[in-house]
């Protein structure tokens, strides 16, 4: 079974420990709200931070699910396949079962899955989207996993209009095999027409429209900083946007696992 997982390039790291026991989903830990007195749990180390449980009940008899959060508090979590651990007790059939939540995990609602009986399943989740492949098909939801759009991609590959899950702007693409960075629309990730004056796109991060893009060359970190600039034609007669960059003056030179300015 394919299980994957897309996460957004923010600077919220989520943390989640999954103990299955019986038919509960496992633990999700999260810093709770500040309390007047410290938590007397056994399992929080002396001086460590204090964690809150949030269980979540799901039917029994399937394996461990799957979890992956889009933010602080948008999550969603999937089990599909039986727990053959219990033997003789397992089901029959244990078809997928979708789950979200838009509190960090304090309350858990079902949804329907589009296509649960199929063998093969995984979900993707990032930037606003959650994405669901069973077997051949994909599905997309963009509000919580309440409806979904089916589409249908080349060789059974992700459907290009999914691709936003991945983030606006990402690494990609064309037949030359050169890395470029693109960005997400409807029809696909497209490469920006003004391309950073770095040797090699490896990396892209952003917040907002401000992008950071980095690769490693010949020893060297190479950075460049891009911000788009409204301009007067877009190449049709209409208005449009152009990608200004600048880059790291002083290029690091990798050393023993170190970076050091040269």
């Amino acid at each position: 079974m394919r299980r994957r997982a897309g996460g957004s390039i923010t600077a919220i790291v989520l943390s989640a420990l999954l103990i299955l026991t019986g038919c509960s989903i496992g633990d999700i830990r999260r810093p709770p709200p500040d309390r007047a007195a410290p938590s007397t749990d056994a399992t929080v180390p002396v001086g460590g931070p204090a964690v809150e449980v949030r269980p979540m009940r799901v039917p029994a008899g399937y394996a461990a699910p799957f979890v992956a959060f889009d933010d602080a508090k948008h999550g969603y979590a999937y089990f599909h396949g039986c727990d053959t651990s219990v033997g003789a007790g397992a089901p029959a059939s244990c078809p997928a079962v979708l789950y979200a939540t838009a509190d960090g995990g304090r309350s858990w609602q079902h949804r329907e899955h589009p296509d649960p009986a199929v063998a093969e399943h995984s979900m993707l989740v990032g930037h606003g989207s959650l994405v669901l492949s069973a077997d051949a098909a994909w599905y997309r939801s963009l509000d919580g996993g309440v409806t979904f759009t089916r589409g249908n991609g080349p060789d059974g590959s992700m459907p290009p209009e999914f691709a936003a899950v991945h983030g606006r702007y990402q690494v990609c693409c064309g037949s030359d095999g050169v890395a470029r960075v693109g960005e997400a629309t409807q029809v696909g990730v497209k490469p920006l027409a003004q391309q950073p004056p770095i040797p090699v796109v490896q990396t892209v991060g952003y917040i907002g429209d401000k992008l950071t893009v980095a690769g490693l060359h010949d020893g060297r970190l190479h950075v460049a900083f891009g911000a788009p600039v409204a301009t007067d034609d877009d190449g049709g007669g209409g208005t449009g946007v152009r990608w200004l960059w600048r880059t790291d003056a002083s290029p690091s030179r990798i050393r023993s696992g170190s970076a050091s300015s040269s």
